[in-house]
């Protein structure tokens, strides 16, 4: 990874739509701290998620942790903490 966010999360974005469970899940879980280091990552990594957890559905290659693990980054990104500064 970068040490500049927004080329990691460009690089985060191409992990989710690769095959693999575990890739995905780490994916996910990357995007979760970038939109810490850089907030303003926020919304367009929901819609991302949400569009990814759409095509997963659709080409049968999602799993109950994986939707599962995007539902919690989701929720995560949906709450006001995510919008506040790191001291």
């Amino acid at each position: 990874m970068t040490s500049n966010p927004e080329m990691a999360w460009m690089e985060v974005v191409r992990l989710l739509t690769q095959d693999g469970q575990a890739t995905r899940q780490g994916a996910l879980s990357t995007m979760s701290r970038l939109c810490e280091q850089d907030p303003t990552l926020v919304e367009a990594t929901a819609h991302i998620v949400r569009s990814v957890m759409s095509q997963w559905e659709e080409d049968g290659s999602s799993s109950p942790a994986l939707e599962e693990a995007a539902r919690q980054l989701l929720a995560r990104l949906d709450t006001p903490l995510m919008d506040k500064p790191t001291p």
